[in-house]
């Protein structure tokens, strides 16, 4: 067990931190794709409003069309509170 191992352990860290930075969050991701069999139609947007903490947010879901024609928005994500702390 010498430096070689040592390494090794690095590289695997770096790689999966680098990855992690790549792959988009799973949150995001549900929000705005359809499921197996379905078409997307849009994706509805909403801003919530920037305070003194943050900068503006925009909010996402998608609205899907299943094989019989209806059509199917999800949850729309609420905008964050504003805390008083």
């Amino acid at each position: 067990m010498g430096m070689g191992f040592v390494w090794r352990g690095v590289s695997a860290v770096m790689l999966a931190g680098v990855l992690a930075a790549v792959t988009p969050s799973a949150a995001n991701a549900d929000d705005t794709e359809c499921g197996a069999r379905q078409t997307l139609v849009r994706i509805d947007q909403k801003v919530c409003p920037a305070n003194d903490r943050r900068p503006a947010i925009v909010r996402e879901r998608a609205c899907c069309e299943k094989a019989n024609g209806s059509v199917r928005c999800g949850h729309m994500p609420h905008c964050p509170r504003n805390s008083p702390s």
